[in-house]
């Protein structure tokens, strides 16, 4: 048994406390982490299955939370402006910029938008929209405080962000919440490099896959296709001799 564990691994081997108990106690005690994304049955079950193991929830499902709980705010917000108002465009045709970290942004050059019609800077612009509601900043500062923290590593400005967040009566205050609630298990994901990414790069290339090619009736052609999509074949030696 491996001594680092996904999330993955538990998904495509439910009911997980069964089969994992067909391990020995000695082997599952020798397990030193597990990887996962912020499900609490699993944050709950882990402890039972591995006594010594910590729990280290997937860095990119901690940002993709206030990304998408961003996300309901802006469309909130959005939706109590004129559709014809500047804020209201720019909110809806360029809205990866609010999700973007906020020194990747160019506060000096101007570019033409054509969501506004005119010449501005993108912070400008984001500035704009945030002075609309005062909650909308708020959850936007929260956002961009995790997403930095996440970026350098930084365990004690990700655990002041999460102490020191007041309710703002939005979709914010779930994922802050939730991630409060789990802080040791989020933390450790800035104390250890281990991450899902792979394997959920893997699963939703699996997923396009599936939903592109309306179904395979042979299960070998559909294996195959996804070793061709991830370049898994391996060429024999009479060929590269060829």
């Amino acid at each position: 048994m491996p001594r680092n564990w996904s999330n993955s691994t538990f998904s495509h081997f439910l009911p997980a406390p069964k089969y994992f108990k067909r391990f020995p106690l000695t082997v599952r005690r020798q397990v030193k982490t597990v990887s996962l994304d912020l499900n609490a049955g699993y944050v709950h079950l882990v402890p039972r299955l591995f006594p010594n193991a910590k729990v280290v929830v997937d860095r990119f499902h901690i940002v993709q939370m206030v990304s998408t709980a961003l996300n309901m705010v802006r469309v909130h917000v959005m939706k109590t402006v004129p559709k014809t108002s500047t804020e209201y465009r720019f909110m809806k045709r360029e809205w990866k910029v609010f999700l973007k970290r906020f020194e990747e942004l160019d506060a000096v050059n101007t570019v033409y938008h054509a969501s506004v019609g005119y010449f501005d800077t993108v912070v400008n612009l984001i500035s704009k929209c945030l002075d609309l509601d005062p909650a909308f900043r708020a959850a936007y500062e929260a956002y961009q405080s995790v997403l930095t923290a996440v970026k350098k590593r930084d365990v004690m400005a990700l655990e002041e962000t999460l102490m020191t967040y007041k309710a703002l009566g939005n979709r914010m205050d779930q994922s802050m919440k939730s991630l409060r609630k789990y802080r040791y298990q989020v933390l450790n994901a800035l104390r250890y490099d281990y991450s899902n990414g792979f394997l959920e790069g893997i699963n939703s290339q699996i997923k396009k896959i599936k939903n592109t090619a309306y179904g395979y009736q042979n299960w070998s052609n559909f294996i195959n296709r996804i070793f061709l999509e991830r370049v898994w074949f391996k060429l024999s030696k009479r060929k590269l001799a060829a």
